[in-house]
């Protein structure tokens, strides 16, 4: 016998909303020929703690702060030699919990957001967040029981 799965407060709080209602639209973009340096001073800057890496227009990986601590320090380092290959990624239309889920699975702090092969932002733990704080006023409220309280 299979258990039905069953929502979740996380899904009855974003239920409905899209990965597009929540996503940072402005993104940050690193070359990847960039040096490391450049690469600290850009997070630094925006107060982010990584960023995607760009050939041109196309993503080709993804660099976080923790990737540039292996290589502070060393001057010929270029992004491309620090940055994870592996791009997680998102639709703008898919469910945030759908999207939550992946990046809790894939243990990743961060997905990137691509439509029709174009990077259009990311969603991360603090946007949905956000959105939940946004929320918190328009839902009802729910008893431990999952019912919603009157």
């Amino acid at each position: 016998m299979t258990k039905q799965a069953r929502a979740t407060p996380l899904d009855r709080a974003l239920r409905g909303l899209t990965v597009a209602e929540v996503m940072t639209r402005q993104v940050i973009r690193i070359d990847r020929r960039s040096s490391i340096a450049d690469a600290v001073a850009t997070l630094v800057t925006h107060r982010i703690d990584g960023a995607p890496v760009v050939d041109g227009w196309r993503v080709v990986g993804v660099i976080s702060k923790s990737d540039l601590m292996y290589l502070v320090g060393d001057g010929g380092a270029s992004v491309e030699r620090a940055m994870t290959p592996v791009v997680f990624a998102v639709r703008s239309t898919d469910p945030v919990p759908a999207a939550v889920r992946m990046m809790l699975t894939a243990k990743v702090h961060r997905a990137l957001v691509i439509d029709d092969h174009q990077l259009v932002g990311t969603v991360s733990p603090f946007d949905v967040l956000a959105a939940l704080d946004r929320s918190a006023t328009e839902a009802p409220a729910f008893n431990p029981d999952g019912s919603e309280a009157r």
